[in-house]
């Protein structure tokens, strides 16, 4: 069960972000589940990736917040969590008002509503995969598996099918219930079928709290089957999924965050847009 929760905010002081406020949403979310399981934040801190939730960057009219806000500015963060337990962590901490305790350095946080459903894997969407433009909200960036120990980790910049549907199925088949797993032949259809038809991206840096700078790439991706294929609904399911999740290495702290609407198919369609 997806556990998915939007929580809208309102400023009562002025608020300064950085560039990249994912690192702070992720702060936000570790203090509500510190608050009444100080152990629970420590192991979604430093547990093992990919974890098991994942957060926006602080939101503005559903759209990343620009770096500075007035007082009385609306602001929204939203998590997605696949682990029951620590999604009733996270209700229990709701439920007792910590969110009214909420704040950012000196800015004075309100609550004005909270949005909490749960989502079964099997209720997102399917249906036949025409085609999708995804776009990218937050900096996309895909690990490189590695044959040498490296300093530093190697990070491919251009959401490939690939790299994109991979992603999403290995966290999807980390946390789906057994009988739900992505199958087997999946991967192979995507290599073989799927591919990126037109693009408009940019490489990205945006700076985070503590110096950290995090490069990714922004903007859309249009992405379409070389001839129809049967992928048995799951490339829209993961598509879906992504919205929640994200996509990419960072995804948890709000990297990847992406948006998708299906493409109809275009009678003769090669692989140029």
């Amino acid at each position: 069960m997806i556990a998915h929760f939007k929580i809208k905010l309102r400023t009562l002081d002025p608020l300064t972000l950085p560039q990249f406020s994912g690192t702070i949403a992720k702060s936000l979310f570790l203090r509500l589940i510190a608050a009444v399981d100080p152990r629970a934040a420590i192991k979604a801190h430093e547990g093992a990736s990919p974890r098991s939730y994942s957060v926006t960057p602080i939101l503005h009219r559903g759209r990343p917040a620009p770096q500075l806000l007035p007082p009385g500015t609306q602001i929204e963060l939203r998590v997605a969590i696949a682990d029951d337990e620590l999604a009733q962590t996270l209700v229990e901490s709701l439920v007792v008002g910590e969110a009214q305790r909420l704040h950012l350095g000196r800015t004075r946080l309100y609550t004005e509503a909270i949005d909490a459903r749960l989502i079964r894997h099997s209720d997102l969407p399917a249906g036949t995969f025409t085609g999708a433009r995804v776009e990218f909200h937050t900096p996309v960036r895909f690990s490189v598996a590695s044959t040498a120990k490296r300093r530093k980790t190697k990070f491919r910049l251009f959401p490939t099918p690939e790299h994109l549907f991979h992603s999403l199925s290995d966290h999807w088949d980390l946390y789906a219930p057994e009988g739900l797993k992505t199958p087997a032949w999946l991967p192979a259809l995507v290599q073989d079928y799927i591919v990126e038809t037109g693009y408009r991206l940019r490489r990205t840096a945006l700076k985070a709290t503590q110096g950290r700078v995090l490069v990714g790439s922004t903007g859309w991706v249009n992405y379409r089957p070389v001839e129809p294929v049967n992928d048995e609904g799951w490339l829209n399911r993961l598509l879906a999924y992504g919205e929640l999740f994200n996509a990419g290495t960072g995804h948890s702290l709000g990297l990847g965050m992406m948006t998708w609407t299906p493409l109809k198919p275009r009678e003769g369609e090669d692989s140029s847009e």
